[in-house]
């Protein structure tokens, strides 16, 4: 799992693979929300037991919300071509949540 800390409130990143994915970003972040924007097909391709990370979700205190992009990667480069940073976008991901 590769991540990124834009600010102290907001990391930006690969999807965690496992559990233990979670744990380190409880312990090591002390993250407490978790926006997935992955398909299921994204999911099932990579082999990853959504249920086992949202049941650790859960039991850390972490909320894991699910709003699956049809193509990230295409989301992404939309946002550049319309100068919007990710700071902008984790905002309005946190206002709209």
């Amino acid at each position: 799992m590769n991540y990124t800390l834009i600010r102290d409130e907001l990391i930006v990143g690969s999807q965690p693979q496992k559990p233990e994915d979670i744990d380190h970003l409880k312990q090591e972040q002390n993250v407490a929300y978790i926006l997935n924007l992955q398909q299921d097909k994204d999911i099932e391709y990579w082999g990853i037991d959504l249920d086992s990370i949202v049941r650790r979700c859960k039991e850390l205190g972490i909320r894991h919300m699910r709003r699956p992009v049809r193509n990230v990667s295409c989301f992404c480069n939309l946002l550049n071509h319309m100068n919007l940073s990710i700071y902008q976008l984790g905002f309005c991901c946190l206002q709209i949540c």
